[in-house]
């Protein structure tokens, strides 16, 4: 009788962890086979750019429209709250691994080898939706090209040219803001409010430039902007739910800018240059006046740095021109973030942030890495002498 209830008893431990660890059992092989083809067409691709024109233009533009429109029905990032999600998960799962290693002694190497291949699986599963919503994207021909722009060299001359015209329309935009009560930058607008009068910027100027058109979902805020400021990023196009994701915690002068430039993303066009121009251009041509000095001060910023280190005289003089209030949001900007840097744990944070992305542009075949931001000076530059 006491061999029975022992035996009843073990049967119902064994069980109760069966159902709370579940059965060891074998992974599927097919993410292998996915991951394989993903990683072949993404060679091909990059070996052969044209295909991966036809694919930005033809499969992924219509198939993203469709996706990023029912993901951006959701006024929160789903992005962000997955993270959260699989971040509890992880935990979980890491802790009935080593439980499952105590209770199955006998087993381990199979327990092993079956959380290894889950974890093969994840990583294989994870890397094809990169490649399909995002790294084919990179070797797609350049935006210039839809827009029939001249690649060229331009002078230090034709640089402070630029950055004069750029003060003045910064400048001049500044004034259809309003302001609070210090004369710094105010925008009442939330931030879906935001995304959804960037849509409309991104349909007008689809009238000119064709390649920008579409119906995509809207931007999103991310809930925990000011922890996100640590790593010093201020959006992020994440292909997983194909989502335009944007920091707004920062000084609001930048939202509308940084949403445009995650837009075009989601649009495809991955070179951070490109989103850069692309923002520039969607921003400008805004009936927003809000959207115009974003786009304006995004772009000024850029190519007074680059006029900097080609002639500091001429920096000097184009800076002397910056009215008032585009100085005091240009502080208000420097002061916040100026109290992460004195941050120990967020300075280190933002470093090895900038070092992953840096890396990650590289592997993407940014050979200028997190430099390429900067390298929409020169589509500026040629799109300048074009239209003036």
């Amino acid at each position: 009788m006491k061999t029975n209830i022992k035996k009843s008893m073990k049967n119902n431990k064994k069980k109760f962890y069966e159902r709370w660890l579940g059965k060891i059992k074998r992974y599927p092989k097919w993410p292998f086979v996915l991951g394989g083809i993903s990683l072949a067409v993404l060679i091909l691709t990059k070996c052969i750019p044209i295909l991966a024109s036809l694919y930005s233009d033809y499969i992924y533009h219509n198939i993203v429209q469709i996706l990023s429109t029912f993901t951006g029905f959701f006024p929160f990032s789903i992005a962000e709250w997955l993270l959260y999600f699989f971040v509890i998960l992880f935990i979980i799962f890491f802790i009935r691994f080593w439980v499952l290693l105590i209770i199955k002694r006998g087993e381990r190497k199979r327990v092993l080898k079956n959380y290894l291949h889950g974890i093969g699986c994840i990583v294989c599963l994870l890397f094809s939706i990169f490649v399909w919503f995002c790294g084919i994207n990179y070797s797609r021909k350049d935006f210039a090209d839809y827009i029939g722009l001249e690649k060229k060299a331009a002078s230090t001359t034709q640089l402070k040219e630029l950055c004069e015209y750029l003060m003045e329309q910064t400048n001049n935009a500044r004034q259809s803001c309003g302001e609070d009560e210090n004369g710094v930058f105010s925008y009442q607008a939330s931030t879906r409010e935001m995304a959804k009068k960037a849509n409309k910027a991104y349909e007008n100027i689809a009238v000119e430039y064709e390649a920008l058109g579409g119906h995509f979902g809207l931007a999103k805020g991310i809930f925990a902007s000011d922890k996100m400021s640590y790593t010093k990023i201020v959006g992020i196009f994440v292909p997983y739910t194909l989502e335009a994701n944007v920091n707004q915690d920062v000084p609001k002068f930048n939202t509308p800018a940084d949403i445009c430039h995650e837009l075009a993303h989601l649009r495809g066009f991955m070179k951070e240059e490109e989103a850069n121009f692309i923002a520039y251009l969607v921003c400008v041509q805004s009936e927003e006046p809000e959207f115009v000095y974003s786009g304006n001060l995004l772009a000024l910023i850029y190519a007074v740095n680059a006029l900097g280190k080609e002639d500091s005289a001429a920096y000097e003089e184009v800076m002397g021109k910056l009215s008032q209030q585009v100085k005091a949001d240009m502080e208000q900007e420097e002061q916040y973030w100026l109290q992460y840097e004195k941050d120990r744990a967020a300075t280190t944070v933002a470093k090895v942030t900038d070092q992953v992305n840096d890396t990650y542009l590289k592997v993407n075949g940014i050979s200028s890495g997190v430099k390429n931001y900067g390298e929409m000076v020169d589509l500026l530059l040629n799109w300048y002498e074009k239209n003036n």
